[in-house]
């Protein structure tokens, strides 16, 4: 059984039965979570709007980079 308000990392098997409020991750491996810190939003993230600019300025750069490797 995973508790309540537990939170499982990417690419952990979990086999065993993890206590509520817990972060688990690995191979069964777990720890309590830290109740000062929130593991999806916290105060330093920066917008979805911000994150879409970014991603479609590394596209363009990407793009000029393989345009400028495929004329050599």
């Amino acid at each position: 059984m995973i508790g309540k308000n537990t939170v499982i990392g990417a690419g952990a098997i979990i086999t065993i039965d993890i206590p509520e409020n817990s972060v688990a991750y690995g191979v069964n491996q777990y720890k309590p979570k830290n109740q000062d810190f929130d593991l999806v939003f916290n105060s330093n993230m920066i917008s979805g709007e911000e994150i879409m600019k970014i991603d479609r300025q590394r596209v363009i750069d990407f793009d000029i980079m393989l345009k400028n490797t495929t004329e050599n």
